[in-house]
């Protein structure tokens, strides 16, 4: 089983863990019992126009946006805690740009482009787990290790991606384009 996320209603007022790894989130006039999410289950609610991003296929691409989801999350627990409140926006914008900067390389014609844009996501991924080493307390050694789980495999994928497009000849698309 992959990660876990907890679906968190905006606007809510208070949230505590419940035995299971659920949440329960109050709001001014309801309480819900929420279940974590797995990664599986995450990629089952992506719509049908995501899906039919050519990113998509991009397994580091779907991990990082499953990373922006599960950060989502644990930020709303930071911002019940006035201390938490920095780190949420930090972990929030590290985590987000993951799959933005992967999704920009991924676009890019050259493949010093990409492994440009693969580095900076690369980059974005050390400071999330930074900062979720640091969060550690307040969302949980469970839940800690689970998102640097995400990221681990975040990680060699990057590192994967980075080395393929190293290898590459300068001109393999003109190559393939004569073919």
């Amino acid at each position: 089983m992959r990660d876990e996320t907890t679906i968190a209603v905006t606007g809510t007022r208070g949230a505590s863990r419940v035995a299971g790894g659920g949440m329960i989130i109050e709001s001014a006039t309801s309480r819900h019992i929420l279940e974590p999410m797995t990664y599986d289950q995450w990629e089952a609610t992506a719509s049908e126009a995501v899906r039919s991003d050519p990113t998509w296929k991009v397994e580091a691409y779907r991990l990082g946006l499953f990373a922006g989801a599960t950060a989502w999350a644990d930020a709303e627990i930071l911002i019940r805690d006035p201390r938490g409140t920095v780190v949420a926006g930090q972990l929030m914008r590290s985590a987000a740009s993951v799959a933005a900067q992967i999704a920009e390389g991924y676009g890019r014609r050259s493949a010093k482009d990409r492994v440009r844009y693969y580095e900076y996501a690369l980059g974005s991924v050390g400071e999330t787990r930074a900062w979720y080493i640091t969060i550690r307390q307040a969302i949980g050694a469970e839940t800690t290790e689970s998102r640097m789980a995400n990221l681990l495999s975040l990680t060699r994928l990057l590192l994967t991606m980075i080395r393929r497009e190293r290898e590459k000849p300068s001109d393999w698309m003109e190559r393939d384009r004569e073919h």
